[in-house]
């Protein structure tokens, strides 16, 4: 039997490399919602109660066709609240609230709280053991702490890239498939 060579600057591809990226930029595309609800379930699996601020952190843009790919990120504002969850550390002088401190709905002292206290019947004091805090009167003759400034370390909770890729192997097939019928028809 006689071979036949084929080579590919003499082959007519047409359409197929634009067809080609066209249906890579589909695929990305269609994982980004997928991207954002995996990022949400990710985050409720692994932090306490997180709220709707921190459920929406996740960032996903586009580029053209002729270089598919996306960019996911965590945005600015929610990676300043995410940090230590994301990167572990240590932390000087957090205010930590105490069980006897009001909370927000996001699970934090309210904004201007501690400003607000002290300016009105709380005080700011060091114990002996030298922690300071901010305190008021129980109503009893003793003291109540709101809240206590601490020296706080954090073990990393989230891994963003194992996160990312995670999701990425579940949704890139069926969002190729969808791409790819789209472009090239159902086979």
């Amino acid at each position: 039997m006689a071979g036949i060579t084929v080579q590919p600057n003499t082959l007519d591809l047409g359409t197929l490399e634009a067809d080609i990226r066209r249906a890579a930029t589909l695929t990305l595309r269609g994982m980004s919602d997928g991207l954002r609800d995996g990022h949400r379930q990710y985050l409720r699996d692994n932090l306490d109660s997180p709220t709707v601020f921190t459920e929406n952190s996740l960032y996903v843009v586009g580029t053209t066709a002729a270089t598919p790919e996306i960019i996911v990120g965590v945005k600015d504002q929610q990676a300043g609240y995410l940090q230590y969850a994301y990167d572990g550390g240590h932390r000087d002088r957090a205010v930590v609230p105490t069980l006897d401190a009001p909370l927000d709905t996001h699970g934090n002292l309210p904004r201007g709280y501690t400003r607000a206290v002290a300016a009105a019947d709380g005080f700011w004091l060091t114990t002996p053991k030298g922690i300071r805090g901010l305190f008021t009167d129980n109503g009893n003759g003793g003291l109540r702490a709101l809240a206590l400034v601490l020296d706080t370390d954090y073990e990393q909770r989230l891994d963003f890239r194992e996160e990312i890729e995670d999701l990425v192997d579940e949704l890139l097939p069926d969002a190729a498939e969808k791409a790819f019928s789209l472009v090239f028809g159902q086979s």
